[in-house]
């Protein structure tokens, strides 16, 4: 049997270093283009796994992970935006998905982790307060699974598009060129 063992290296994409709270990065997914472009999407600007705060960014680098760009924030919903994925479908175009979940009663739980600090317990707290001055029908808008699309290199994003569907790290292009996202079903009686 031969034995395969490929050369790594190790780089660490951040958001802000300064900054204490917001800092966790959680269930990334990359691609590359053509142009050997780096794009790598992630949950960003959380408090920790278990958190409301959640933003999906998108980091680009150019010379093989070695730097990447500051966050390029794709989506900041009202509720909990995370797993997002990403796929290079070949001529500037990238498609991204992701799930945002709506306000649970993992709020209340959050203030019961020993975990947790007493900082990132207010600020959870504060969130849980806003949220539920919204309208019900406001932040489910948010809630579910989403794709939307570039076309030219991830300057620029369609709006985005509900799907039935969650797949945490998106969808896959085949050699022939064919679109693949396999996934559970997503909506029930809540959604």
């Amino acid at each position: 049997m031969k034995i395969f063992t490929p050369e790594v290296q190790h780089y660490r994409v951040t958001t802000d270093k300064g900054n204490k709270f917001f800092k966790y990065n959680g269930w990334p997914s990359i691609c590359k283009d053509e142009r050997g472009v780096l794009y790598a999407v992630a949950s960003s600007m959380r408090l920790s796994h278990a958190c409301p705060c959640g933003k999906n960014c998108m980091y680009m680098s150019y010379d093989e992970g070695q730097t990447w760009t500051k966050p390029m924030v794709l989506n900041d919903s009202y509720v909990d935006d995370r797993d997002m994925g990403i796929c290079y479908l070949g001529g500037g175009k990238l498609i991204v998905s992701w799930f945002s979940e709506a306000p649970t009663n993992y709020h209340d739980q959050i203030q019961e982790y020993d975990w947790f600090g007493a900082a990132d317990k207010a600020i959870v707290a504060g969130f849980s307060k806003a949220w539920r001055l919204l309208p019900k029908e406001e932040y489910l808008a948010c809630a579910g699974s989403f794709v939307m699309m570039s076309d030219d290199y991830g300057v620029t994003w369609s709006d985005p598009v509900r799907l039935p569907i969650l797949g945490p790290h998106g969808p896959s292009v085949c050699k022939d060129g064919t679109l693949v996202y396999l996934g559970n079903m997503l909506y029930n009686d809540t959604y």
